[in-house]
C-alpha cells in the first residue's frame, strides 16, 4: 500500500466512525487528533505507528483526565453536601467520590430514562461508599430545594457555551437556576467542540420509539426520543476540567488553547 492509499483510507474509516456520533463530539475530537498524526510520516509503516501511539496516548491522557478534573470539581462541593447528578458520567462519579473522601457528601441520581444509565452511577457511588438515593426524573423539581451542588458529565461542549448532555439535564439546570443551586459540569477537554466548529450547532440525535415504549403498543401515537438535550450557558456555574474552571464565556478560548488545529 503506498502512502498516499494509507491516508485515503484512514480518512474513509475516520469520517464512518465519526458519522456513528452525530452529537457527541468526544469521539469525533479523539479520531481527529489520532488521525492528523499520520500527517508527519513518511512511511505506511511509520504512519502505522503514529496512529497508534496516538491512539495510545489519547487513552491514557483521557484516563488521567477525569482524575484531575474529579480533584478541581470535587473542591467545589461543601462537606456535607448533598449533591445531585444525572445519567452516567465517569467524570462526575469521580468528582462525587473525591467530594466524599474529602469531607463527606450525599448523593441523589436520576433514574435517566429510557435506559436507565442512573442505576449504573448507583452502583459506582455505593460500591465508593457514598451514600446514594435514586430518584426517578420528574422528581427533580421537588427535590432540588433540598441540594447544595449539581454535577453533570458533558457530551460536547459548544463554542458559546452551550452543553450537549444526556436529555434532561437542561431541566436539572432551570430546576437549579431556579432555587439557585450551582451547577457545574464536568467536561474533560475532549468533550469540548473544537474551534473550526464554531457558530456551528451539533446534531441532536433522535432514537427509535421502542427505546421508550417498552414493549407497549399505542396504535395512533407517535413517539419522540432525542437522547440528548441544549442547555443553555447562562445555566451553567462553570465547566470544571482537567485543567480548571472555565466559565461559559471562556468555553471558545479555551478550545483555541487546547484542540486548536481540529
Amino acid at each position: 500500500m503506498e502512502l498516499s492509499d494509507f491516508r485515503v483510507e484512514l480518512d474513509r474509516s475516520a469520517a464512518e466512525l465519526t458519522a456513528t456520533r452525530p452529537t457527541a463530539v468526544s469521539l469525533s475530537n479523539a479520531i481527529g487528533l489520532v488521525s492528523r498524526s499520520a500527517a508527519k510520516a513518511r512511511t505506511v509503516g511509520e504512519a502505522r505507528e503514529l496512529v497508534s501511539r496516538a491512539a495510545a496516548d489519547f487513552a491514557r491522557d483521557s484516563d488521567t483526565a477525569v482524575e484531575r478534573l474529579a480533584i478541581v470539581a470535587a473542591s467545589k462541593v461543601p462537606k456535607g453536601a448533598k449533591g445531585l447528578t444525572h445519567c452516567n458520567s465517569s467524570a462526575a462519579v469521580a468528582a462525587i467520590i473525591h467530594a466524599h473522601k474529602a469531607g463527606g457528601v450525599e448523593a441523589f441520581c436520576t433514574e435517566t430514562r429510557p435506559w436507565r444509565q442512573g442505576r449504573i452511577t448507583v452502583r459506582e457511588l455505593a460500591d465508593a461508599g457514598v451514600p446514594v438515593t435514586l430518584i426517578v426524573d420528574s422528581a427533580v423539581g421537588l427535590l432540588m430545594p433540598d441540594i447544595d451542588a449539581v454535577l453533570v458529565g458533558a457530551d460536547t461542549v459548544e463554542w458559546d457555551g452551550s452543553l450537549l448532555n444526556k436529555v434532561g439535564t437542561s431541566q436539572l439546570a432551570c430546576a437549579a437556576s431556579r432555587n439557585s443551586v450551582p451547577f457545574y459540569c464536568c467536561a474533560e477537554s475532549y468533550k469540548f467542540a473544537p474551534p473550526s466548529q464554531a457558530g456551528k450547532r451539533r446534531e441532536i440525535e433522535l432514537r427509535g420509539a421502542d427505546e421508550v415504549l417498552d414493549g407497549a403498543v399505542l396504535p395512533g401515537a407517535n413517539v419522540w426520543n432525542p437522547v440528548f438535550d441544549r442547555t443553555p450557558p447562562e445555566l451553567i456555574t462553570a465547566f470544571v476540567t482537567e485543567h480548571g474552571q472555565v466559565a461559559p464565556a471562556g468555553a471558545f478560548d479555551y478550545t483555541r488553547k487546547h484542540l486548536e488545529g481540529l
